[in-house]
């Protein structure tokens, strides 16, 4: 594919300018999260910072991101130390999620003039917001991730046997809200005032396609290029798993189904404990754990504490959860679908199968009964965990499979070559190549 930019086109295979690169300041606006282990949003943005920083003759990258009031940030002074030419720039407000309007609007007002004295060659924005309308340089980048309000969606109201009728409102308008009116009109207004200067990178053909339904982005201004997974970290280990297994007091013979995410309704928990409540009747020998924090809805939690044989574990660390994944034997997900799913894709990384429905962008690198078993009934949801649970060679072979099919796609050097492609075109990076 090729981009126009300013009038010049540059093909993605030219890969010999970018050994050529000399950017002198880049910065990066977005949510890097705090010590805790927090969404995808958090994690894709500090392997973005790390591979830019990796470029050759790159000088000074400046990340401006929003703290929570009580959050604690040793993990940016980590940061800071393994990348000598970064500089974190933090904003404290009371809640770190960028695209609320007031955050952003505190947020921009902090940042402004710094970022102006700066004089940057290139901003990237982690996600589009208020600030990628306000803050824009003469080449501007935006990364689409999250979640992006469609076109035409069928309401539906969550109930629960245990959740009062004001905690259903709140949540279903809470959701309704966001993801249909706040999102799209934001990412409107971005497509709006973009610049010619402007691309959008998408973290999957599913995400490329929900934002051609709500703008008018041309298709040569979009690219997909899938999150970085560090797969030197997100591996097997049998030592972690041990470990583990042993914390958690489980046995060589019990089967360990893990789910991990921020369990907001869109995850479907609902759906999620139906699976577990039948699962555990059928299969003495299951433990299921549920790790993430939960999102509008305290479904799974109040399940979770009815259940012997369920570990509910809310945020962690990044080690943590590289160590719960090599102490699982299945990965499951009832989301109805991922604009990328990221906890799937690192636990796959370390050799778990999977179970998923099938939709969303899972079926990028899910394919059925190679590296995992993709479902579209809860009948068949529960007959293909039971065919994992009974059949440890069948786990194996998917998990393998699973594995090589991530570090190909979504390894660190496998994102680093084509996000220096697509820098490559960019007019900030072109003019200095020659």
């Amino acid at each position: 594919m090729t981009l126009e930019v300013r009038g010049n086109a540059y093909k993605a295979s030219n890969l010999d300018k970018v050994t050529k690169m000399k950017l002198e300041n880049v910065i990066v606006i977005g949510d890097l999260g705090s010590t805790s282990r927090t969404g995808g949003g958090q994690i894709f943005l500090r392997n973005l910072i790390f591979l830019l920083s990796s470029l050759e003759h790159q000088k000074n990258i400046y990340c401006f991101t929003t703290v929570h009031e009580t959050d604690v940030t040793t993990l940016y002074d980590e940061l800071e130390a393994a990348n000598p030419n970064l500089k974190i720039i933090s904003t404290k407000v009371p809640s770190h999620l960028i695209g609320h309007p007031f955050v952003d609007l505190k947020f921009f007002f902090s940042i402004r003039a710094k970022i102006k004295n700066l004089k940057p060659d290139l901003i990237i924005h982690e996600q589009p917001s208020l600030l990628s309308i306000m803050i824009q340089g003469e080449q501007n980048i935006t990364f689409f991730h999250g979640p992006i309000g469609r076109k035409k969606r069928k309401f539906s109201f969550v109930s629960h046997r245990t959740r009062s009728f004001l905690k259903q409102l709140k949540s279903f308008l809470k959701q309704r809200i966001w993801q249909d009116f706040i999102i799209r009109l934001g990412i409107k207004l971005k497509i709006r005032f973009a610049g010619k200067s402007d691309y959008f990178i998408c973290n999957s053909e599913y995400t490329k396609n929900l934002l051609s339904e709500v703008s008018k982005i041309p298709s040569e201004k979009m690219t997909v290029l899938g999150l970085p997974v560090d797969c030197t970290s997100f591996k097997p280990s049998s030592r972690l798993r041990q470990d583990h297994r042993k914390k958690y007091g489980i046995s060589n013979n019990e089967v360990v189904l893990l789910f991990a995410s921020n369990f907001s309704l869109h995850k479907q928990p609902i759906f999620a404990e139906k699976v577990s409540e039948i699962i555990l009747q059928k299969h003495p020998n299951v433990k299921i754990a549920f790790v993430g924090r939960s999102v509008d809805n305290e479904i799974l939690d109040e399940f979770s504490q009815a259940k012997s044989r369920i570990i509910r574990l809310h945020e962690v660390d990044h080690n943590e959860l590289i160590s719960l994944y090599n102490m699982a034997d299945v990965l499951f997900s009832t989301s109805k679908s991922e604009t990328f799913g990221y906890t799937l894709v690192e636990g796959m990384a370390c050799g778990k199968p999977t179970v998923a429905i099938s939709g969303g962008a899972q079926i990028e690198y899910m394919i059925h009964r190679r590296n995992a078993l993709m479902c579209t009934s809860l009948e068949d949801f529960v007959q293909s965990l039971s065919y994992l649970i009974e059949d440890s060679n069948l786990r194996d072979t998917l998990g393998n499979q699973a594995q090589r099919i991530i570090e190909q796609k979504y390894s660190i050097p496998a994102y680093s070559h084509n996000l220096k492609k697509l820098l490559c075109k960019t007019d900030s990076y072109a003019k200095f190549s020659g």
